[in-house]
């Protein structure tokens, strides 16, 4: 278990049965026996312990890049837009010059899009900023991933190595990659399935 989902844990209010019978779950309240609320524990805390500080600032940011994943893995694009607003600070507060450059751009255009291109943000919150390459839940992936993988999966087939180079074999592979790699893709999917049939069966004879 780590620092961080300790915290985590800690943030929380503390359960019913824990409680005492005058004690409500409210994390504002538990602390009323000391004479002090959580949230006014919680800043204290930071004000007075670096290391406290320290790891309150990993959690929240650990938590956004979870948040943002969580998005993608879920195709929700106006949490991917809420996620993204909250990260763009860090990129400046982390010196990523690139990043802070354009990620300020990028939720612009991603907020602005229901007046610009009404189509576009309707087919987006339907899910379709991301891409699924398997039936299995929260298994989404933004499709730059996607083309990164099926660069990948050209590469290990026999490598692309100067095919950018001919004109004639950069068109075919442009038009031919995409059906290589569904059939690439299809082929280990089946292999995967008949894998996890014999492990049933394995399984169920053994028992």
């Amino acid at each position: 278990m780590s620092c961080e989902h300790v915290m985590h844990m800690l943030s929380q209010p503390v359960p019913c049965k824990f409680c005492c019978k005058n004690r409500t779950t409210n994390k504002k309240n538990f602390l009323d026996d000391a004479g002090i609320t959580f949230d006014a524990w919680y800043v204290q805390r930071k004000t007075e312990s670096p290391q406290f500080l320290y790891w309150c600032t990993c959690l929240e940011l650990e938590i956004l890049v979870f948040t943002f994943v969580r998005a993608l893995r879920t195709g929700d694009f106006d949490l991917y837009v809420e996620s993204m607003t909250k990260l763009t600070p860090w990129f400046f507060s982390l010196n990523h010059t690139n990043y802070a450059r354009w990620m300020p751009i990028q939720v612009r255009d991603m907020c602005s899009l229901e007046v610009s291109h009404p189509q576009v943000a309707y087919e987006f919150r339907n899910g379709k900023f991301v891409m699924s390459k398997s039936q299995m839940p929260f298994s989404l992936i933004s499709i730059d991933q996607g083309h990164e993988q099926n660069n990948a999966t050209m590469k290990n087939d026999g490598g692309i190595i100067g095919l950018t180079e001919d004109p004639k074999l950069c068109c075919a592979g442009l038009l031919l990659a995409q059906r290589l790699c569904e059939l690439y893709l299809n082929l280990n999917h089946q292999s995967w399935l008949q894998s996890q049939t014999h492990l049933k069966a394995d399984i169920m004879s053994k028992q």
